[in-house]
């Protein structure tokens, strides 16, 4: 699935976007003017983001793109300078065309997946002097419980203490307490 060249241009009462692990590709300036646009959230279907596809989106404030962006093309979010919050899901930093993919990038937060900071940070590119506050997702391990996948999980409350029981077996004799 692919959205084409200007498909959504100077759409003014467009608040946030968040496109599907299905859509494949963008055409140029798919989302650029629009006004009212504050977040963008790109799946993991998308490879490249191309020139100007957020450009002159004037309240934009928060980007994540997905995991296999690989790509980000000149004057991606140009413009839209009150872009302040910036989350790539890729481990490998994607190849940035100049410095003009995104508009005063000091003043944003750069966030990246746990384990690739180090990438980013000396990257050949654009990301090692772009975004000076660099951070990494939680890097935190779990709670060293074991991941389970449970079917037919019901919860009643308890009105006396508001405690919720999980009756996971249909059996009421053994509830477990959440």
């Amino acid at each position: 699935t692919s959205i084409g060249n200007g498909a959504f241009n100077g759409c003014e009462s467009l608040t946030s976007v968040n496109i599907p692990n299905s859509v494949e590709e963008f055409g140029n300036n798919v989302f650029a003017f629009c006004s009212a646009l504050t977040s963008v959230t790109i799946g993991n279907g998308i490879f490249s983001i191309g020139e100007n596809l957020f450009a002159d989106c004037i309240m934009l404030q928060t980007v994540t793109l997905g995991s296999n962006v690989n790509y980000i093309g000149s004057g991606a979010f140009g413009n839209s300078e009150l872009l302040k919050n910036v989350t790539c899901l890729s481990t490998t930093p994607p190849v940035i065309s100049d410095d003009t993919a995104f508009p005063n990038p000091n003043e944003a937060t750069l966030t990246v997946p746990c384990g690739s900071l180090a990438a980013y940070s000396s990257a050949n590119s654009l990301w090692s002097t772009l975004f000076a506050d660099r951070i990494e997702e939680d890097c935190a391990t779990d709670s060293g419980l074991e991941e389970t996948e449970v079917e037919n999980l019901s919860f009643f409350p308890n009105p006396t203490n508001r405690e919720y029981r999980s009756n996971r077996f249909n059996r009421k004799d053994n509830p477990y307490l959440l």
